[in-house]
C-alpha cells in the first residue's frame, strides 16, 4: 500500500476505489480564502483534489483569529492566500497549490483567471460587484460552481442550507445578489450555501460581528459542493 493510497483511503471507502483517482486530476479555484474560502480549501486539499488556486489579495490580520483557519499568531501580517497554499501542501505534499496573492478587480481579471480550465469555482467574497460580474463569467463559460452567502451575523449553524439562489431568504447578501443578477437575466441556476436566518444586530463601522464555527460551516458545505459534483456519476 503507498503512502499517496493511505493519505486518501478513507475517502475512498465512502465513495468507491476510484475516488482519490478521480480527485487527483481536479482543479478548483477557490476565490477569497478568509473564513468560508480558507476552510473550503482546506477540505478540498484533504478530500485529494490535484490542484488548487488559491485567490485573496489580503493579508491575515489580528481580527481574522476567531474565525479563520489560517489565522495565527505566527501568520499575521502574511499573505493569506501564500498562508493557506504552504498549509495544504503539508496536507498532501503530492498537490499542486497555487497562490495569486491578488484581488479581482475588474472583468478582465476574472476572464483571465477562468481560462485555467477548472472544474469547479468556490466562490467566497463578499465584494458585490465582483461577486455578480463573477457569476456571469461562470455561467456564461459553464463552469460549475457555488457562491457563499452571508455568514456574518449568524449564530445558529442548524439553519445552513445548500439552495439556489432563487429559493434563499433571509440573507441580506443573497436578496442583493438576486437582484443584481436578475438585472442581468439570471434568475436561477446559482447554486448557493446560505442562512435564512436573520442577522444579528453587530454592525458597527460597516463591520458585522462573527463567530468562529459559521464561516467554517459555510466553507465545509462549499467543499461538499464541489467534492460531490466532481464525483458525481
Amino acid at each position: 500500500m503507498t503512502e499517496p493510497f493511505e493519505r486518501f483511503s478513507r475517502t475512498d471507502l465512502l465513495f468507491g476505489s476510484d475516488a482519490s483517482s478521480i480527485l487527483a486530476v481536479k482543479r478548483v479555484l477557490v476565490v477569497g480564502v478568509g473564513g468560508v474560502g480558507g476552510y473550503a480549501a482546506e477540505n478540498i486539499a484533504r478530500s485529494g483534489v490535484g490542484t488548487v488556486d488559491l485567490l485573496d489579495g489580503d493579508t491575515v490580520d489580528i481580527s481574522n483569529c476567531n474565525r479563520q483557519i489560517i489565522a495565527l499568531t505566527s501568520t499575521i501580517g502574511e499573505a493569506k492566500a501564500q498562508v493557506l497554499a504552504a498549509r495544504c501542501q503539508e496536507i498532501n505534499p503530492d498537490g499542486t497549490f497555487n497562490a495569486f496573492n491578488t484581488f479581482l478587480r475588474t472583468p478582465e481579471d476574472i476572464t483571465l483567471i477562468l481560462q485555467n480550465n477548472y472544474d469547479f469555482v468556490v466562490d467566497a467574497i463578499d465584494d458585490v460587484p465582483v461577486k455578480v460580474e463573477l457569476i456571469r463569467q461562470l455561467k456564461h463559460s459553464g463552469i460549475p460552481f457555488v457562491s457563499a452567502m452571508g455568514a456574518g451575523g449568524k449564530i445558529d449553524p442548524a439553519q445552513v442550507k445548500i439552495a439556489d439562489l432563487s429559493k434563499t431568504c433571509g440573507c441580506p447578501l443573497a436578496r442583493v445578489m438576486r437582484g443584481k443578477l436578475k438585472s442581468l437575466g439570471i434568475s436561477k441556476g446559482v447554486l448557493t450555501v446560505y442562512s435564512p436566518e436573520l442577522p444579528q444586530r453587530s454592525f458597527s463601522e460597516k463591520k458585522i460581528g462573527s463567530i468562529s464555527y459559521m464561516p467554517a460551516i459555510f466553507g465545509c458545505f462549499c467543499a461538499a459542493a464541489a467534492i460531490r459534483h466532481m464525483l458525481s456519476k
